[in-house]
């Protein structure tokens, strides 16, 4: 595929390349987990004079495309759009969907210039889209700033490429270690920025996976609680052995608001599984493995299947090894907090001191990509080294 090799015309590093390249990525990241089953795609139109035009981003159905979005904008002054350069965060489309290509929207508009950062691994484009643009005399660049664009395109990517959702680890350490006093119990560690960070991570994946020991313990909602967010709130997924899933739970309670999926044996409780059922919440009967939990491949492949392609794990050290051991995490967001806890349940982190059995093995296959301050706390991301490059 054209898309997995070098960038086809790697772009020099022109300042304001780069800079109009980050607004697109920009209108990208405001569209992530909002597209349906299409990318989020960031276009910036700007005039030969080096004058921004328009902006625009993949649509919450998936259309418009971020191409004709920006074109849109543009329909009161067309001749401005004659010899303009084109921003994208992923290669336009060359195949006649639900919409036509954006591609020849492009070459419809008169568009001189494209330069896009990464190549559609979809096989109706993968370097079609490329070469139409090219074929028909306009300039065309790629390669600039694509690890950000594969970052934020990591569950289209996914979709592509490994047929399963990409799926983060969220995990929360104290200093020395742990994530809470003792187990089943609620512990806050990080401080507001860090929880407010959180939320705008839900926000951005179309599924949030924990276990049932989380629920138990806090009641916990799994939905986003940022202001305007609210309608982004991921599908809440449930690994439940037991089908303890209490019926007075705020996640059972909001289940016809917000979809609820608990993965449980094929002999759990029946009439359990119906009270759940009748307050709108789907019980999903899956083999378990042989600790009794619920398959996570099972659970990787019944979110696929369902259209969920990105899934935020926030559970407990138990079932994050789990799906590190079943080699399906491809991204580790930490939040470690100032205090320390002394004592308590560890938590299973690449950066585990303390309680060396809870730490990775020496060969984990995972890479730190960034670090920073978030307030009093620190964020640490760590990536899995064979798929960072296909923006896990």
């Amino acid at each position: 595929m054209i898309s997995d090799l070098k960038p086809l015309n790697p772009i020099p590093p022109l300042s304001d390349d780069k800079r109009w390249m980050r607004l697109a990525l920009l209108m990208a990241a405001r569209a992530q987990a909002r597209t349906a089953e299409n990318p989020p795609v960031g276009c910036v139109l700007v005039s030969r004079g080096g004058q921004l035009l328009a902006t625009g981003m993949t649509g919450r159905t998936g259309r418009p495309h971020a191409e004709q979005s920006a074109l849109n904008k543009c329909i009161d002054f067309p001749e401005r759009l004659k010899g303009a350069s084109a921003y994208v965060t992923l290669e336009p489309c060359a195949h006649h969907g639900q919409t036509p290509p954006c591609a020849g929207a492009l070459l419809s508009a008169g568009i001189g210039r494209v330069v896009y950062s990464v190549g559609d691994p979809d096989s109706r484009v993968d370097g079609c889209g490329h070469a139409m643009l090219e074929q028909a005399g306009v300039q065309v660049e790629s390669g600039l700033l694509q690890d950000k664009a594969r970052d934020i395109m990591a569950r289209f990517l996914f979709s592509q490429n490994w047929k399963r959702p990409a799926i983060t680890s969220k995990i929360a350490l104290s200093s020395d270690g742990f994530v809470a006093k003792q187990r089943g119990q609620q512990t806050w560690l990080t401080g507001l920025t860090a929880k407010t960070f959180v939320h705008d991570l839900r926000s951005r994946h179309d599924g949030i996976l924990t276990g049932i020991d989380t629920i138990l313990s806090d009641d916990a909602q799994l939905n986003c609680r940022l202001a305007g967010d609210a309608g982004d709130s991921p599908v809440r997924l449930v690994m439940d052995s037991r089908l303890q899933l209490p019926l007075e739970s705020r996640l059972v309670q909001t289940a016809k608001q917000a979809d609820v999926l608990v993965f449980t044996r094929p002999d759990c409780d029946s009439a359990q599984r119906q009270a759940l059922e009748a307050k709108g919440v789907q019980v999903i009967l899956c083999e378990p493995i042989k600790d009794g939990r619920p398959h996570p491949e099972f659970v990787a492949d019944f979110c696929w299947k369902m259209g969920l392609y990105s899934i935020l794990l926030e559970a407990g050290p138990t079932l994050n090894k789990a799906y590190f051991d079943a080699g399906l995490v491809d991204k580790i967001v930490e939040l470690i907090a100032p205090k320390k806890l002394q004592s308590g349940y560890a938590g299973y982190s690449p950066s585990q001191i303390s309680q060396p059995s809870m730490a990775f093995t020496a060969g984990a296959d995972y890479i730190k990509s960034s670090e920073q301050a978030l307030a009093e706390d620190r964020l640490i991301i760590w990536h899995r080294t064979e798929k960072y490059a296909s923006g896990a």
